[in-house]
């Protein structure tokens, strides 16, 4: 994924940041923003599709605890 980033590492400064993909099973869509000289993560982006899926899979299973114990 290139992009054009404007943004600098607070540890060392250096402008030289690439983004790099999670490679987890339930969060391989995350992104991290990590510096290439001290290899800080800057920051962390998390598309909003993902966001919702999180939030309707929470609303599942709360609905679900519901329907069986409630």
């Amino acid at each position: 994924m290139n992009r054009q980033v404007i943004e600098h590492c607070r540890s060392c400064g250096s402008h030289d940041l690439e983004w790099q993909r999670d490679f987890g099973w339930l969060t391989g869509a995350w992104r991290y923003l990590r510096c290439r000289q001290c290899g800080d993560f800057i920051r962390l982006h998390v598309p909003g599709w993902t966001l919702l899926l999180y939030v309707c899979a929470a609303v599942a299973a709360v609905a679900s605890w519901w329907w069986v114990w409630g």
